[in-house]
């Protein structure tokens, strides 16, 4: 054990993610499932600052796990599972850093902090072990995972009272509460009219989520730890294409069934039935990220079950389909045994960055981290003399905007300027801070920090804006706010001045959104592939009196300078290119990179 001084937080976390994106870190060994499912921490607790957790029999606060900041770590489990970040922070921790790319092996370093205010301590060698997080688990099992402020059922009276303060919190802190222009107040009076005299927590939190579906908003979320939660799951990842459903090996290792790739039915029920049940809580938002987010949920086979009316079983059953000329068509059925692990998407294609053939740059952002900003300048130094330069962002679900900034940095010629990426504005709610987006790096027109090429680039944004939508005033939104981009003045910036080409699919959202939308039309640059899923909403959380139900939504409405919208649009790409059958297993190919490729090279030739 040795200790170090204290440094500030921020600093701290800097550092941190520095050493973490610029250091080589050996993959882990692989590990069984009840391996995987380990942790540092001999236990865990919460209070008003964050995670406490114990190591070797002491009570610390945590600062980093291997050089990653616990502050990003949670950060990630919230927008990887909104409302579950601390569940996931303790129970699947080993999960969440693989798809974070800092994978942990069997022991880590810890940085902690004594809770009596004494020195950081850093601990090499922790044990990452299976009994650590059982441990964990237990203290969480339902005497704790519902605690007496999480009933499981509560009065009519009581569920009356919370639907009533749903109602208030939504008129006072929902940004796209008349989005859709849905009668939501008649849809509350419907789920008042129907409650029993002993309403169930969870089934009256199935009943909110249906209702926060029908907005639109990508981000919205209604959690309760009564919610019913699979516990088996099929061995298959299935993939959207197109209209179709493509059934995957969980490792990616291949097709389920390489002569017969699509899904037709699941227990013999028309897979058309499987995605309607599985779609009733999702987000009705764009087409893109309705399908992507529906196929996922085909994972979940033993709600799905429970929705059809389909008896449980320890099996399941796919029928599949082949697809051959002039129609003609071939089924065959597969039975497959459930397991105890869900399986994992991640970001995929599951690459890094590098070279390409042909002098090409490719640049692979998996997540919007800022801490991956120090491995974007090296990336940008290596690729200064490359002939083009691809910028990989699908399956990026969002996360921080600082990465769009640091490339854009490099994206700027001399005398294009700053310009305005995005536009939004807020609902001032009592607990909402006056600077409520600084945290998405935009702010009003008349922030001091503008210089004056920033403000005469928000003067004329803001004298063309017309947004695609915006409701009568009157529920106190704030001025508009503004993301500004250009060069930013770091030591490694220069101008990229080659074809840059930005990859996209259906799985970018929230704030791979907004990197894409701000780039698209800037010179040199082409957005490829398909249209990003759609969503910008800051969203902030709050809970129901009574049955402690945690509702999330967008507190933000945000739009691209010429007017449109993010949520229910997403962001078309300027060349659509659709992927192969199989460029969604290992070494299957890639036609969306070949196609981007072939539009370098035509774009260096052409500039000849």
């Amino acid at each position: 054990m040795t200790r170090c001084r204290r440094a500030p937080v921020m600093w701290m976390i800097v550092a941190a993610i520095t050493l973490c994106t610029s250091a080589a870190k050996a993959q882990p060994a692989d590990r069984g499932e009840e391996d995987r499912r380990a942790s540092p921490f001999e236990a865990l607790r919460w209070d008003g600052l964050g995670p406490v957790v114990m190591v070797g029999g002491i009570w610390y606060r945590p600062v980093s796990i291997d050089g990653v900041p616990v502050a990003a770590v949670l950060a990630f489990c919230e927008q990887r599972w909104p409302g579950l970040s601390r569940k996931r922070f303790g129970e699947d921790l080993v999960e969440a850093m693989n798809l974070m790319d800092a994978p942990i092996g069997e022991t880590v370093v810890l940085e902690l902090t004594p809770l009596d205010g004494g020195e950081q301590l850093r601990i090499e060698g922790v044990g990452v072990t299976g009994a650590n997080r059982r441990a964990i688990w237990e203290t969480s099992r339902p005497a704790n995972d519902a605690p007496r402020d999480h009933p499981a059922t509560i009065s009519r009276e009581q569920a009356v009272k919370d639907l009533e303060e749903l109602h208030h919190a939504l008129e006072t802190r929902f940004a796209y509460l008349h989005l859709r222009n849905t009668d939501w107040s008649r849809g509350l009076e419907e789920i008042k009219a129907g409650l029993p005299e002993v309403v169930s927590v969870r089934e009256l939190a199935e009943k909110v989520r249906a209702l926060m579906a029908v907005f639109g908003d990508g981000h919205a979320s209604v959690v309760s730890p009564h919610d019913v939660r699979p516990r088996r799951f099929p061995p298959v990842l299935f993939v959207s294409e197109g209209d179709e459903i493509v059934a995957v090996k969980p490792d990616r290792a291949g097709l389920i069934d390489e002569r017969f790739p699509y899904v037709v039915a699941i227990d013999g029920v028309p897979i058309a039935a499987w995605i309607a049940a599985a779609a009733e809580s999702i987000p009705a938002g764009s087409e893109q990220l309705v399908r992507e987010r529906t196929a996922r949920a085909l994972r979940d086979v033993e709600l799905l079950r429970a929705r059809l009316g389909i008896a449980a079983d320890d099996a399941v059953r796919l029928t599949l389909e082949e697809r051959r000329g002039a129609g003609e068509r071939r089924r065959a059925d597969v039975t497959l045994e459930m397991t105890g692990r869900r399986p994992t998407y991640g970001a995929w294609p599951d690459s890094t960055s590098r070279m390409l053939p042909g002098n090409v740059g490719y640049l692979r952002i998996p997540r919007m981290d800022d801490g991956l900003i120090p491995e974007l300048h090296a990336r940008m130094a290596e690729f200064r003399e490359t002939r083009g330069l691809v910028v990989d962002v699908r399956g990026n679900g969002g996360g921080s905007r600082g990465l769009l900034v640091a490339l854009a940095g490099y994206l700027t010629g001399p005398g294009e300027g700053p310009w305005v990426g995005s536009v939004a504005q807020y609902l001032r709610a009592a607990d909402f801070e006056q600077d409520h987006l600084e945290a998405r790096s935009m702010y009003r027109a008349s922030d001091p920090r503008w210089g004056a090429a920033e403000r005469a680039a928000i003067e004329a944004c803001a004298a063309s804006f017309k947004p695609e939508w915006q409701e009568p005033p009157g529920r106190g939104w704030s001025e508009w706010h503004y993301l500004v981009l250009g060069q930013t003045g770091v030591a490694e910036e220069y101008f990229y001045d080659r074809p840059v080409v930005i990859l996209s699919d259906a799985a970018c959202f929230s704030a791979t959104d907004i990197f894409l939308g701000a780039l698209q039309g800037r010179p040199r640059i082409t957005l490829m592939g398909q249209a990003s899923g759609g969503g910008s909403a800051r969203a902030q959380a709050f809970k129901l009196g009574h049955s402690r139900l945690e509702v999330r939504c967008a507190s933000m409405a945000s739009f691209r300078p010429d007017g449109r919208l993010y949520d229910g649009r997403g962001v078309d790409v300027d060349i659509a290119v659709e992927p192969g059958l199989r460029d969604s297993i290992r070494g299957g190919g890639d036609r969306v990179l070949d196609a981007a490729l072939a539009q370098i090279e035509a774009a260096a030739e052409g500039s000849k």
